[in-house]
């Protein structure tokens, strides 16, 4: 039997200044799905992140943003996966990414960073075998590092902002599927939807 995610995990820097930053798409997403099921994240000191179960149909998830830095979630995951005593193939992590352009997501399992250091954080304190949702920020066509960071943690346009939005909506249709249909169902939906 497929072993479905019990933990969806956004990431994110905390504080008003990142607020809405291209970083933190993923604190955005699980705003959204807090906002949707009528629910306020709480803050969990023992895994040093805020943190809610929902239902999604019929399935007790938690949804998770840890505290701190994007760079530095891996130890609350761990923690997490301690405490709660789950495996971190049943993590699934929400994040931005570079390489995909604005508002086109992706839904995998396993596999590298790809240069997030978020990602590899979790890696360095778990292992790469989890499940993530990539969100495309797309990525300047400037390209040195300093202009790159500039980037991530700054705004969107309007523009931007409004496909993001859209493609959280497909991620919350994404997460009812998988938990009435499972996972390839939900990657085909989810990667369909967002197709350019």
């Amino acid at each position: 039997m497929e072993t479905l995610p019990k933990v969806i995990c956004g990431l994110g820097n905390n504080g008003d200044q990142y607020h809405k930053t291209r970083h933190n798409v993923g604190f955005l997403a699980i705003d959204k799905i807090a906002s949707d099921n009528n629910c306020v994240l709480k803050q969990h000191n023992k895994i040093d992140s805020g943190l809610v179960e929902i239902s999604v149909n019929n399935h007790d998830v938690k949804i998770l943003k840890p505290n701190g830095f994007i760079n530095l979630s891996g130890s609350k995951i761990r923690k997490l996966c301690d405490y709660f005593k789950i495996n971190i193939n049943q993590v699934l992590v929400l994040h931005d990414d570079l390489d995909i352009i604005v508002g086109k997501c992706k839904l995998s399992f396993g596999g590298g960073s790809g240069g997030h250091n978020g990602l590899k954080d979790i890696i360095s304190h778990s292992s790469e075998n989890f499940w993530r949702i990539k969100i495309g920020i797309g990525r300047p066509s400037f390209g040195d590092k300093d202009q790159i960071i500039s980037y991530v943690l700054n705004r969107p346009t309007l523009e931007e902002s409004q496909v993001l939005e859209n493609a959280t909506d497909l991620i919350i249709k994404t997460l009812s599927i998988i938990y009435s249909k499972g996972m390839e169902p939900a990657k085909t939906f989810l990667h369909t939807e967002t197709s350019a």
